[in-house]
């Protein structure tokens, strides 16, 4: 397998952009990323790839983050598996919602990419 030992990051955010900036970045950091552009993807994406993290838009088409963290967490092999929730909304419940649902990390966008890698550590350590 080509990415033996390399930790895999599952990104679900409907907007290419987002996903191309943190595949690149996190690649570049040494990290294997699918990407996933809906929760649904991601749902049947996370069954297969057995991500180490996941990365979650909160606001998506379809089913939202929220919702994508809860059905993530009821999978077979997935509930250990931290989830980093981000938003760029103003929700001033976005930190409580998305503990609920069953996030690890709540950051808010826009976020400096080399404190976003530090909460992915942060992840990968608890998982660990």
């Amino acid at each position: 397998m080509a990415h033996e030992g390399m930790k895999i990051v599952l990104v679900i955010d409907d907007d290419p952009t987002m996903i191309e900036m943190l595949k690149d970045f996190l690649e570049s950091h040494g990290y294997h990323v699918i990407p996933a552009r809906s929760g649904e993807e991601a749902v049947k994406k996370a069954a297969v790839s057995k991500p180490d993290v996941l990365i979650l838009d909160v606001m998506m088409p379809g089913i939202d983050g929220y919702e994508t963290c809860r059905q993530l967490k009821k999978e077979a092999g997935l509930s250990g598996v931290p989830v980093i929730m981000f938003t760029a909304g103003a929700d001033p419940r976005f930190n409580k919602r998305a503990f609920e649902a069953g996030a690890d990390f709540c950051v808010s966008k826009p976020f400096e990419m080399d404190r976003f890698l530090n909460v992915v550590g942060m992840a990968l350590r608890k998982k660990a």
